[in-house]
């Protein structure tokens, strides 16, 4: 699957950590949008990848919350800072994984390349169904 063109939603706390992991993915061709992006939250179609981080302050729960349940085929990624984030309450899409602040750039990659697939293959799955 090629990572061109990929639309990710990247909301966290931190705007060091968030222009690091944008940075990143942009060199992989994606299309990154952060919380200070304010254009983000009038999408009419869903994100490739929501990725969000920062649960325990709760700082773009609502965000979250809204966007999964406007588009729940949208496949999410939460990124915390320990094993515990597996087991973290936060808002999912029906494709939703973990990860660890701490995992490289190379596997996180790979997360994020597997979830676009996932996400795809869901939605033209529901496509065919309906």
């Amino acid at each position: 699957m090629a990572s061109a063109n990929k639309r990710i939603l990247l909301l966290d706390d931190s705007p060091g950590f968030c222009g690091k992991i944008k940075s990143y993915l942009e060199k992989s061709q994606m299309v990154v949008v952060t919380s200070s992006d304010k254009d983000f939250l009038g999408s009419e179609k869903p994100f490739d990848l929501l990725i969000h981080g920062a649960h325990t302050s709760k700082t773009h729960w609502e965000v979250c919350q809204s966007l999964t349940s406007r588009f729940p085929e949208m496949p999410t990624l939460h990124l915390g800072v320990s094993e515990l984030c597996k087991n973290h309450i936060c808002p999912k899409g029906t494709i939703h994984g973990h990860l660890r602040h701490l995992a490289s750039e190379r596997e996180l990659l790979s997360k994020i390349k597997n979830l676009c697939r996932l996400g795809n293959l869901f939605a033209e799955n529901k496509r065919m169904t309906h």
